[in-house]
């Protein structure tokens, strides 16, 4: 009985031993899959296998990480910061050098203003300046009151009117001549929407009124629209290429006598 037990138990060792051998090649095939499947990880565990390695050996040192060095991902990323943060630096540096075209239209509008004694009103920047800025002067010099859309509709109106006059100076963004449906769609949208207004809204509402206009606008003489009318006080705006950003704005001016 004593020799059947020992033999048993030695074959009982020796299926272990080779589960257990079965075993450790199954782990190892399954761990070369992994790796090979996940390639661009495999240095991070064999970095992650070092750093365990070292706390073994050591205490931990304040912000001791398990990476001695930057893995292959993290270098790339740190590689693209620094040529963004290169690339903001040279733009900072650029800019930096550049001339402030609406700090210098607003020093030459200013000079202006001094030589022909005017100041300038502030009008909101909305689409509608330069309609606000006309219903400034109106009310200021005129005792005549008009609201920017009603101005809106008078210039639109008038614009409707006398095509004539206007068509052969409006272009669409082609540069070619309007065609008489984009005139119609034109004055629309004069009249219903924040579209900026020009030199053709000016003239057009110096006829509705029968005002001359005046604009003072950096590197130019005063621009005198409608003179064939007369007028103690013309209408007065000040243009500005620059402000804001925008590209177009218009500002009312007074004689420097009637503002406090």
């Amino acid at each position: 009985a004593a020799k059947s037990d020992k033999k048993k138990k030695k074959e009982i060792m020796a299926e272990i031993q080779r589960l257990e051998k079965e075993l450790k090649e199954k782990h190892a095939s399954e761990l070369e899959a992994w790796e090979k499947a996940q390639v661009p990880d495999a240095e991070q565990v064999e970095e992650a296998t070092e750093g365990l390695e070292e706390l073994q050996l050591e205490e931990v040192q304040e912000s001791t990480t398990l990476h001695k060095k930057p893995n292959r991902q993290q270098r790339r990323l740190a590689k693209r910061q620094a040529k963004m943060e290169a690339i903001q630096a040279e733009a900072a540096e650029e800019a930096s050098h550049q001339v402030n075209m609406e700090e210098v239209e607003n020093n030459a509008i200013h000079d202006l203003l001094k030589v022909n004694k005017l100041t300038l009103r502030e009008v909101e920047s909305d689409g509608h300046c330069l309609f606000r800025a006309i219903a400034d002067q109106l009310e200021t010099y005129h005792n005549r009151t008009a609201t920017y859309a009603q101005l809106r509709t008078q210039a639109a109106d008038y614009i409707r009117e006398h095509p004539d006059d206007f068509a052969p100076f409006l272009i669409d963004e082609n540069g070619d001549l309007l065609d008489e449906e984009g005139y119609q769609r034109y004055c629309d949208d004069v009249q219903f929407t924040a579209a900026w207004g020009g030199q053709p809204e000016i003239l057009a509402l110096a006829h509705v009124y029968k005002l001359p206009v005046h604009i003072i606008q950096m590197g130019s003489p005063i621009i005198k629209i409608a003179e064939e009318y007369e007028a103690h006080h013309p209408i007065r705006l000040s243009y500005h290429h620059h402000a804001f950003g925008l590209g177009q704005h218009y500002n009312s001016l007074h004689k420097k006598h009637l503002l406090i």
